[in-house]
């Protein structure tokens, strides 16, 4: 994570393949969180690619972030 005076945080998602650019690494672990229904944004045009922006959600989402990032392949989310 990213320190951050905000609420949300700044992370970087699993690494990729070496080959893969960061900000498309990013851009996809994004689409596969929205897909699952989690909120979550690509920082690439903020000039931090192969970071995501999550916001502090309450307990039970929380939860549900933790359940979809078990069964995803780290190396791989789509």
């Amino acid at each position: 994570t990213h320190p951050s005076g905000t609420h949300f945080l700044a992370v970087q998602p699993p690494p990729g393949s070496n080959r893969v650019d960061p900000a498309v690494h990013s851009a996809r672990w994004t689409r596969i969180l929205r897909i699952q229904g989690l909120r979550a944004r690509d920082l690439s045009n903020t000039g931090m690619p192969g970071w995501l922006r999550m916001s502090a959600r309450p307990e039970g989402e929380l939860a549900f972030l933790g359940s979809v990032l078990s069964i995803l392949d780290p190396s791989d989310p789509g």
